[in-house]
């Protein structure tokens, strides 16, 4: 499925950028929490899964699961959007900026990049055993 994906690199990239207004879409929500665990377990999953899915899409829109120097640009891109998706809630009403989610975010744009490094060296590594014994 990956490699569709790098394939059809516009649509990854469209996919990320839908992501991405999701991301401001639901940091522009107000709201008023009552603090609580189980509150605060859904968040952590929504920051590692959606900041993952974000940076999986740039990885395959920018490598096209050839170009491994485009790795570090769509980690960076996502770490900085991260970042100002946090200074944005500085602006909503009963919102606000932490430290804790930015590297929440951080947890799930590194499982992406571990992912997809790995997949990438998977691939390139069972290509070339099938090159030794032709």
């Amino acid at each position: 499925m990956m490699k569709w994906f790098e394939k059809h690199n516009k649509t990854s990239f469209f996919i990320a950028l839908i992501i991405a207004s999701f991301i401001f879409y639901m940091s522009s929500q107000p709201y008023d929490p009552v603090p609580t665990i189980k509150l605060q377990l859904k968040s952590t999953i929504y920051h590692i899964g959606i900041f993952f899915l974000l940076c999986l899409f740039l990885m395959m829109a920018l490598s096209k699961g050839k170009n491994k120097e485009w790795l570090s640009f769509a980690i960076l891109l996502s770490f900085f959007y991260g970042v100002t998706d946090e200074l944005h809630q500085l602006f909503v009403p009963g919102r606000h900026a932490t430290i804790r989610d930015v590297l929440t975010d951080s947890v799930g744009i590194i499982f992406a990049f571990l992912i997809y490094y790995i997949t990438i060296e998977w691939r390139n590594n069972k290509n070339t055993f099938k090159k030794d014994k032709s």
